[in-house]
């Protein structure tokens, strides 16, 4: 019994209940592949190679989504009453009891942001393209665009001429595959953003096209 939505990714379907097991089951094979003791309201989420959840008691617990191993956890949000976590941008956010939303690095666990935007604890989250939205106790709608999150992190920006490695730096930083690498030059049109940590600091990472001489 699941009492939260089950999620696909793949050919797998992932499930996570209220005082229960988080498992995973093989459409194919119609069986549980892995499992393990674990509670939530949320469905899990999905970011760069990990999933996770956020129990009852707002602790954020993850793992590979190839190997199951356990990847970190975050006790930080302890009872904080966080909201359903969402993935925007290739980050996790949320909110909490005091109306902060937080930005976390899906492959650290670290906190990268977070900011007050209502009075009211926020209940629910969610992320489209370009945007995400937050509904607070109180039934106020927030709108958030990808520039909230920039103007939060410096900007770091990858230029240089056309099929010199951009792309294959900019993968190699951000450990995804953000960018599409290909022997032909010019094939960065638009920019394409991440987060990486250096020197224990975060930065808001963009792939640039090529630069004409």
């Amino acid at each position: 019994d699941a009492d939260s939505t089950p999620v696909i990714e793949g050919n797998r379907i992932f499930t996570v209940n209220f005082q229960g097991n988080l498992a995973v089951f093989d459409i194919a094979q119609r069986r549980a592949v892995w499992n393990t003791s674990s509670s939530s309201f949320y469905p899990p989420f999905f970011s760069r190679g990990i999933f996770g959840i956020i129990t009852p008691e707002s602790k954020i617990s993850t793992f590979s989504s190839r190997s199951f191993v356990p990847s970190w956890e975050n006790n930080d949000y302890s009872m904080r009453n966080i909201s359903n976590p969402e993935v925007f941008k290739g980050n996790v956010i949320f909110g909490d009891f005091e109306g902060y939303i937080h930005i976390l690095d899906p492959l650290t666990g670290l906190t990268i942001g977070r900011e007050k935007i209502s009075r009211n604890r926020i209940v629910s989250i969610v992320a489209r393209t370009d945007a995400f939205y937050a509904v607070d106790e109180k039934l106020n709608l927030f709108s958030l665009d990808f520039w909230w999150l920039r103007i939060m992190l410096t900007s770091i920006a990858i230029l240089g001429k056309p099929n010199v490695g951009k792309s294959t730096l900019f993968n190699k930083l951000t450990k995804s595959r953000g960018a599409i690498v290909s022997n032909f030059s010019g094939l960065t049109k638009d920019r394409n953003y991440g987060i990486v940590n250096l020197n224990n600091k975060n930065f808001l990472l963009i792939d640039t096209g090529g630069i004409e001489s």
